[in-house]
């Protein structure tokens, strides 16, 4: 496995997909359900709000900078509760994982592959991600670069061919239901584009070796990444309106069909579509490889043994999607009644406490 640090780019890079990638389908379906025209806000809201768990974040790993969550964990906890830490980490990580990739499999199968088995679709995609993760965090890394550049080419070509289509009156009248569903949309938001981005404390800040201003490059990068969801539930509302937007399941994807450039460029939501996948796709293998990391710092794996652990781990990964899943009346209700809930009790309060114990074990060394 290649032991070469990563760059800062790279790692700004992971939050920008990271960030982005419950959004399709999940994050934007319940802020619309939740805060209706206001859906626009409670982002600009739940970014702000979410620099608290961003700052728990990388307050831990700024104190720890050689270590992983998981070694952190074992040294202030001890062992034994380490572990248990770790596993209760791991297991909210797993949960967003195959919502993740419940929605990824759902979305190809019905805006692009109607009519092939989503057993099928699944298994495609679980041999590229065990392709990528035998290869590596740095090999991963570099991949996220080049799908940045994609990404953004086709952000921008889509928001330019969608502006002309803007109906100010769609987001009228702002505020009338208070600031209740903005908030609870804010925390939807929070659960979902916020907190996974724990998976980045499993790779120690000292992996990158151009760190000097960590923390400056990845809060640019949590307001730019935010600001393109932002503006991708504003071109949602101001052009369908709240009512017609929540009848459908990926309604940043419909939008997309109103993309018609000069008059003859038209057709391209399905090319365009793509930089949600990558978005999609990426956090699956982080997530994946932060329970790798996980697995292999506590069992002291080969590198040989980790490899059929990624294979056995992704097999897992689809049998759950085919199987905890019926339907998507049911992924629905989970993801908009429960899964805010079950993300803040495990990517919240969990990294709330181990935050607490830096902070009292700082205070009594000074």
């Amino acid at each position: 496995m290649n032991r070469k640090k990563l760059r800062m780019i790279e790692i700004c890079c992971l939050y920008y997909f990271i960030i982005r990638a419950s959004f399709l389908g999940v994050t934007s379906s319940n802020i619309i359900h939740l805060a209706r025209q206001d859906s626009w806000i409670s982002i600009i809201v739940g970014t702000i709000l979410g620099l608290i768990p961003l700052s728990i974040f990388l307050y831990v790993k700024n104190h720890y900078p050689d270590d992983t969550i998981f070694s952190i964990t074992k040294k202030l906890f001890g062992t034994v509760i380490g572990k248990i830490i770790n596993t209760i980490l791991v297991i909210g990580i797993s949960f967003i994982i195959i919502i993740t990739f419940y929605n990824m499999i759902g979305f190809i199968s019905s805006q692009y592959l109607h009519r092939t088995p989503t057993i099928a679709i699944g298994i495609m995609f679980i041999l590229v991600i065990v392709y990528i993760l035998t290869k590596g965090i740095n090999v991963i890394a570099r991949t996220q670069v080049v799908l940045l550049y994609f990404g953004i080419l086709l952000f921008l070509f889509a928001y330019f061919g969608l502006t002309k289509e803007i109906k100010l009156d769609n987001i009228k009248p702002i505020l009338e239901f208070g600031w209740s569903p903005i908030l609870k949309g804010s925390i939807s938001y929070i659960a979902f584009n916020t907190l996974p981005l724990f998976v980045l404390t499993a790779i120690p800040k000292n992996y990158v070796f151009d760190n000097k201003h960590y923390n400056r490059n990845v809060i640019i990068t949590y307001f730019l990444s935010s600001i393109t969801l932002m503006l991708t539930t504003f071109f949602i509302i101001s052009i369908f309106g709240p009512h017609l937007a929540l009848l459908y399941q990926y309604p940043e994807y419909h939008l997309l069909k109103l993309i018609n450039i000069s008059g003859f460029i038209s057709r391209v939501e399905g090319i365009i579509a793509l930089h949600w996948l990558f978005d999609l796709f990426s956090f699956i293998v982080m997530g994946l490889y932060f329970i790798i990391k996980y697995i292999k710092d506590d069992f002291k794996m080969t590198d040989k043994i980790t490899n059929y652990a990624i294979i056995t781990l992704s097999i897992i990964l689809l049998f759950a999607v085919e199987h905890i899943f019926k339907n998507n009346t049911i992924a629905n209700f989970i993801i908009l009644h429960y899964s805010p809930s079950i993300c803040f009790g495990f990517l919240f309060f969990i990294p709330l406490i181990i935050f607490v114990r830096v902070l009292f074990k700082n205070k009594k060394v000074s």
